[in-house]
């Protein structure tokens, strides 16, 4: 029998506040230049003597893209941050965007989820940081875990708060809004997992009002069992006519059962809807493979459900959900992985028309392979200019050529009526003219985001290659970003020992295994 998945993938996160014809507002902008930022996770940071403390580098925008100039690296040792760095905390294994205090600066949630909450270890936490004219301010930042006063839930050992982070506005009032989940919770048995949504203010996130769902909270016939893991992938979108953003969370150790066939970890996601006064349990929807009209079926340790985005990818000006199972089977083969696409109408997810994608489904000459993890990582975006929108999927253990696990990355283009392999790309560090080269373990794709970095009206797609070694340090991490649009990309490569960046390359940093888009 597999376990869960050991390789545990950059939670999907936010790119909300779209338009009606679904192109983005600028995003993750920290300084108010109007250019988007970048947020790179670095979670097994040592800090000092420290190890596996974790820190976040903060890349900033301009005219001409990504840039070293004003650059940031924020730990919890950092002047001004609440708490200190501690060995195995995690520090940046979650990150999201969003203005909590409607200031115009965006702001940075970042999750802590081995973090020790006094004596309870594993516990989590996660830190709030602010933006201003300067950037993030390291003065002005929140530290929120389960035993902060008014917080519902309690901290208990091993239950990783912070694990998954998603932002949007729920209740529609402007200010942007947190989802924290908190996946290894026992709430009826061990690892149910559980959520909690913080709201937005004139003084940034408040405690007041926070809410607290478990899977049996939500309804629909299924409830908390243990392993199911609620809360181990979030992602935020408007997936409704509606003008509140929604919330779609993954399950992926759900179980299935019907009639007498139990499937078991076959992933399952649950969708809730936003409303004036919030997120709400009422008309919230389960799926999963054996959902009316989904594509594929429930199996075994497919783990559906394990990574989530979204992106109106029909062209009908609504967000729809893209669900990874990178552990699905193709066949006899083991974790090829796959990619499930729920379309979305005015009256929400439909699973009429879903599609299911592999890598077969890219003509004869392309095959599934054992332990290609195909989904691993989404990212939706205009990547050539023209609407719908489309969409970047990771498939961080597809061997290239005889290197093992060198990883690709393939991009779907949007049709009105779906996503379509029609002049579909596939990207390696051995494509034309993308920086450095395939090498064993790289992973290249591990991690994706999707961000118009240069306000050039076409989606830049960032590349995360977790595995990279740099300076002879392996594992080291390093990202590609690949300005748009793809047909013609330029291209930079990232890493601690870029010029300019702060701090350097050291040995399993993991850097840009969690990215902000």
């Amino acid at each position: 029998m597999r376990s869960f998945p050991e390789f545990r993938p950059a939670p999907a996160l936010l790119s909300l506040l779209t338009l009606a014809a679904g192109a983005s507002l600028p995003a993750q902008d920290f300084n108010g230049d109007f250019y988007p930022d970048l947020v790179l996770g670095v979670p097994a940071e040592d800090i000092g003597v420290q190890v596996e403390c974790g820190a976040v580098s903060i890349l900033y925008g301009s005219r001409d893209g990504i840039t070293s100039t004003n650059n940031q690296f924020i730990h919890q040792d950092k002047g001004g941050m609440i708490d200190i760095a501690e060995a195995g905390d995690s520090f940046g294994y979650a990150v999201a965007w969003g203005d909590f205090d409607n200031n115009g600066f965006d702001d940075l949630a970042v999750g802590i989820p081995s973090e020790d909450v006094g004596a309870v270890a594993d516990a989590g936490a996660i830190a709030i940081i602010y933006g201003g004219f300067s950037g993030l301010d390291t003065n002005h930042n929140q530290w929120i875990h389960r035993d902060t006063f008014g917080v519902i839930g309690f901290a208990t050992a091993g239950s990783q708060f912070g694990y998954a982070l998603a932002s949007g506005d729920f209740n529609g009032d402007g200010w942007a809004d947190l989802a924290v989940g908190t996946p290894y919770d026992d709430v009826t048995g061990a690892d149910d997992g559980s959520i909690n949504i913080f709201y937005g203010g004139l003084g940034g996130l408040a405690i007041t009002g926070n809410q607290y769902f478990t899977q049996s909270a939500l309804g629909g016939g299924e409830t908390s069992q243990p392993g199911d893991r609620f809360g181990y992938s979030l992602v935020a979108g408007n997936m409704t006519s509606l003008f509140y953003c929604d919330l779609a969370i993954g399950v992926p150790g759900e179980d299935q059962s019907i009639f007498f066939f139990s499937r078991t970890d076959s992933g399952g996601v649950n969708v809730m809807y936003g409303t004036p006064s919030g997120l709400s349990a009422e008309g919230s929807q389960f799926w999963n493979q054996d959902s009316a009209g989904v594509a594929d079926g429930a199996e075994d340790y497919d783990y559906f459900g394990t990574v989530l985005s979204h992106g109106d990818l029909d062209g009908n000006g609504i967000q729809d959900l893209v669900v990874g199972v990178p552990n699905e089977d193709y066949g006899t083969i083991v974790d090829a992985g796959a990619v499930v696409i729920i379309y979305a109408t005015v009256n929400g997810l439909d699973g009429a028309n879903s599609q299911v994608w592999n890598e077969p489904s890219f003509g004869a000459s392309t095959s599934a392979d054992p332990y290609d993890y195909f989904g691993c990582a989404l990212a939706a975006g205009n990547f050539n200019t023209s609407y719908p929108m489309d969409l970047a999927i990771g498939v961080k253990g597809a061997d290239w050529g005889s290197i093992v696990d060198g990883g690709i990355v393939r991009v779907m283009f949007g049709a009105f009526g779906g996503l379509t392999t029609s002049g579909s790309q596939l990207w390696a560090q051995d494509s034309f003219a993308v920086p450095d080269k395939v090498e064993a373990w790289d992973w290249f794709g591990n991690s994706l985001a999707a961000v118009d970095f240069n306000l050039n009206g076409s989606t830049d797609l960032v590349v995360g290659v977790y595995g990279e070694t740099i300076g002879g340090n392996t594992e080291a991490g390093a990202v590609h970003v690949m300005y748009g649009p793809l047909s013609a990309p330029t291209h930079q490569f990232w890493h601690q020992n870029s010029t300019g960046i702060r701090d350097a390359s050291e040995f399993y940093d993991h850097f840009g295994s969690a990215m902000s888009h």
